[in-house]
């Protein structure tokens, strides 16, 4: 499915200020709205620097999510942090966007310090899950009633401390309604690596099994009077056969239930999926695939190049063939060297010592 163009101007979006306006919506609209948000967030890190990458991937997920759930008492944490854009602007902050990464202004982060919405500080990397985790058995010893999410990007998933989260959470009896989202861009800043890469590339390839599921309970559903008791019962008779169709249930063998893989591009599609897990008891993994850098010109051939954007006050960007109508800062700055260069050439007067 490809992304809606870039529009010119941002009417749905000039409506929402906090995730309430956003149910306001029709979820037929949600695509432009979506849209739109792009725009915001390229013509912004196009001046202030940033990742542009992850929050340009997650943009429909991240709609979805404050569409379903009500983020003002249910808990989202995202990791990494620097996919939190288009959070950033659905939850009172779009005001001082233009402010990103700027002295004073947000951070290009999730900050607690910042927004209500934002439950912890991240940067990097893998924390996430754990963090949902604890969250989810506090909420329990003091008799609160919500959901928790974790949403894992960018490689995240395979950092250790997040393997040791989801091995805790398989052992848990009682872990209230967390769902895990593993956002699936298959990158970090370079394309990812590794046993769990694999695994990920075979789910993504053999949806031989999800197709069947659902057709199996499109008949059942059918059949008069019986029908209704035989699909509900129908996932309980199908794991010997989802072993065989569907390759490795890593997860699912460490005791959390899996879902999907889905489009994290199809908005009808993750409306529907967030709608039917987010009620479900005990820990759950939706395994959603995005494309980074969605929408960044360019990015569907190179997808490092869409990662980060530095500052630019001039010019349009490298990455970028077309330069788009930037936001300007409240208060510009002169160009200035990148953080990376300044350590870069700290490193080499350290090494000539």
């Amino acid at each position: 499915m490809e992304p809606n163009p870039l529009p010119e101007s941002t009417p749905l979006f000039d409506r929402i200020n906090l995730p309430s306006d956003l149910k306001q919506l029709a979820p037929e609209q949600l695509p432009e709205l979506c849209a739109e948000l792009r725009k915001v967030i390229l013509d912004t890190v196009s001046v202030t620097g940033g990742h542009l990458g992850s929050g340009m991937g997650v943009v429909e997920l991240t709609v979805a999510l404050h569409y379903v759930f009500d983020f003002a008492l249910d808990r989202l944490l995202m990791d990494v942090g620097h996919q939190s854009y288009p959070h950033k602007l659905l939850t009172g902050r779009k005001d001082r966007f233009h402010t990103l990464r700027q002295k004073g202004g947000l951070s290009g982060f999730t900050n607690r310090f910042e927004s209500p919405y934002d439950v912890y500080n991240c940067g990097h990397a893998g924390t996430a899950t754990s963090a949902a985790l604890g969250i989810s058995h506090g909420d329990r010893i003091v008799g609160a009633d919500r959901h928790v999410v974790a949403l894992v990007g960018d490689a995240a998933m395979g950092c250790g401390v997040a393997f040791e989260a989801i091995n805790h959470a398989g052992g848990e009896q009682d872990d209230g309604r967390v769902l895990v989202i593993l956002n699936d861009n298959r990158w970090s800043i370079a394309q990812t690596v590794g046993a769990l890469t694999r695994y990920l590339g075979k789910i993504r390839t053999g949806p031989r099994y999800t197709q069947a599921r659902a057709r199996l309970h499109q008949i059942l559903q059918s059949i008069p009077i019986v029908g209704k008791n035989l699909d509900e019962n129908l996932d309980h008779g199908l794991d010997a056969v989802r072993h065989l169709i569907q390759p490795g249930h890593m997860f699912e063998a460490l005791g959390i239930t899996y879902h999907g893989p889905v489009d994290g591009h199809d908005m009808p599609e993750l409306l529907d999926m967030l709608g039917r897990v987010k009620d479900l008891d005990g820990v759950k993994l939706l395994h959603v695939r995005t494309e980074k850098g969605r929408g960044v010109p360019g990015s569907a051939e190179r997808y490092d190049r869409a990662h980060a954007q530095k500052p630019n006050l001039k010019s349009k960007p490298q990455m970028l063939p077309v330069e788009p109508d930037v936001v300007q800062p409240a208060r510009p700055r002169k160009p200035g060297r990148a953080w990376t260069d300044w350590f870069g050439e700290g490193i080499e007067e350290l090494a000539a010592r």
